[in-house]
C-alpha cells in the first residue's frame, strides 16, 4: 500500500497485539524470506551476517547497500538481537 494509505488506515486501526520479533543473528534465510518486508533481502542479510558475523546493534543492517531507508524503517520494528 502506499505510504498515504497505510498512514489513513492506522488513524483508525490499532493492533491488538505486538508483533512478533525476529531475532536477526539466528533466523536462517529461509525463514526470514518468509516475512513479507524480508523477501527479497533475506539472503542479503543472512550472507553479510555470515561473512562479517553478529549483528552487534540492530542499526548495523543499515551497512548493507541493499537495504534502501524506507525498507529499513520497515523492518527495524519486527527486528531484536535476542535468540
Amino acid at each position: 500500500l502506499p505510504p498515504e494509505v497505510v498512514d489513513e488506515i492506522k488513524k483508525y486501526a490499532r493492533p491488538t497485539t505486538p508483533p512478533r520479533l525476529i531475532s536477526i543473528n539466528t533466523i536462517a534465510g529461509e525463514d526470514l524470506k518468509k516475512h513479507p518486508y524480508f523477501r527479497s533481502q533475506a539472503w542479503t542479510i543472512v550472507n553479510y551476517r555470515k561473512q562479517h558475523g553478529n549483528f552487534k546493534k540492530i542499526e548495523d543492517l543499515q551497512k548493507i547497500k541493499a537495504i534502501k531507508p524506507e525498507d529499513w524503517q520497515k523492518m527495524v520494528l519486527y527486528l531484536t538481537l535476542e535468540p
